[in-house]
């Protein structure tokens, strides 16, 4: 394991002088940005044209690795331009000796930074000593933003065939045009588990597949536990959109690292103050979003088009309706604090899917037109 870590180091240290070509373009490394352990980040030019450019380089350090990186190019490939996804411009993979090999991607730099370090910003401005949480944290205005454009994003990917398994507020960008993008697709799949009936076999391949993609302070409960035996599909993406949308109104996650049986149970507490802080709107979709049933969570379709009206139009979402304390859930969890909001799922009927549409690609393009009133 040492030598990985050395590889690993070398990665992060080793600067090229002068340029470097991948995918055919001249590019010159710039400034550490971020460091993920096995994958670094870092400012950079196209040392034609001057633009700014994010290079990414990640160690692979077996086949199995270097034949997800190509699945991983492929799929970035694959994408087109969309204002809320983060421009793919490009990759490569090259040998470095000693049996490993490291992956060189290109993409649109995105100088706003991710979500991660805006929440970050904002509960250090906010702290208080006496409370857990920081609530309000981000204005309405910037939870609705970052909502529909990380619901216009799964929308497209939706209409690939495509799940992103790994949404979270580190993989949130502003970009130099405003617009909030997705971006780290090393998790993404076309792969779905139909579980219901499902016997040992198939549920070790789906835990399987699951292991190393989705993070898992974010896993929904099918993902959680497999042994549900619920579909694992597009609504995995809704729900860890919940789990940020809860970050974004309480400086907090509402699962944390050593409680699996919360995301299992999709049980959390949300600070009185945020039913003061937030409209009825935001709260019906946190509680709508982080519904513990696949079935009850919104489509993303459906949420981007919600999302869209209330920030245009003021118009709430037909289904929301005044929230109330409700009674403590049946599942076990820890006394909440005096003031606390359990949630509740049981009162709320499956919301209805999505029609499909006619012609996919116009309502893209509709979607994309409306986010420009993030600008």
């Amino acid at each position: 394991m040492q030598w990985l870590l050395g590889a690993a180091q070398a990665v992060k240290e080793v600067v090229p002088r002068g340029t470097f070509e991948v995918a055919g373009r001249r590019i010159q490394q710039q400034k550490l940005l971020a460091d993920g352990g096995f994958a670094y980040v870092y400012s950079g030019l196209d040392a034609d044209s001057g633009e700014r450019l994010a290079i990414r380089r990640v160690l692979l350090q077996d086949q199995e690795a270097i034949a997800k990186a190509k699945v991983e190019i492929d799929l970035l490939g694959s994408l087109c331009d969309h204002p809320h996804i983060v421009h793919f411009q490009g990759a490569q993979i090259f040998a470095r000796g000693a049996g490993s090999s490291e992956a060189v991607y290109i993409f649109e730099l995105c100088p706003g930074g991710t979500l991660l370090s805006h929440l970050e910003t904002a509960v250090e401005s906010r702290a208080r000593k006496d409370v857990p949480y920081c609530c309000p944290c981000l204005e309405e205005k910037d939870i609705l933003e970052v909502l529909g454009a990380t619901a216009q994003a799964l929308v497209y990917l939706t209409r690939l065939g495509m799940i992103h398994y790994d949404v979270k507020s580190e993989n949130l960008l502003l970009g130099n045009d405003g617009l909030w993008k997705l971006g780290d697709f090393g998790s993404a799949s076309e792969r779905t588990f139909d579980l219901e009936g499902a016997d040992k076999k198939a549920l070790l391949e789906a835990q399987e597949f699951i292991h190393g993609r989705c993070t898992p302070m974010y896993r929904a409960p099918e993902v959680a536990d497999v042994y549900l035996r619920w579909k694992i599909g597009p609504k995995v993406d809704i729900f860890a959109l919940g789990c940020i949308l809860f970050a974004m109104m309480t400086g907090q996650h509402p699962f944390p690292m050593e409680s699996t049986c919360g995301n299992i149970t999709a049980s959390y507490r949300l600070p009185a103050e945020a039913r003061e802080s937030y409209s009825q709107a935001v709260l019906f979709w946190l509680q709508t979003l982080l519904a513990r049933q696949p079935s009850e969570r919104p489509t993303a379709a459906k949420l981007a088009h919600d999302v869209e009206r209330y920030r245009l139009l003021g118009e709430e979402p037909q289904e929301a309706v005044p929230t109330q304390v409700p009674a403590t859930a049946a599942v076990p969890a820890a006394q909440p604090a005096e003031g606390a909001w359990q949630a509740d799922f049981a009162a709320f009927a499956p919301l209805p899917e999505e029609p499909k549409p006619g012609r996919g690609g116009e309502e893209a393009k509709s979607l994309g037109e409306g986010s420009e009133s993030q600008k």
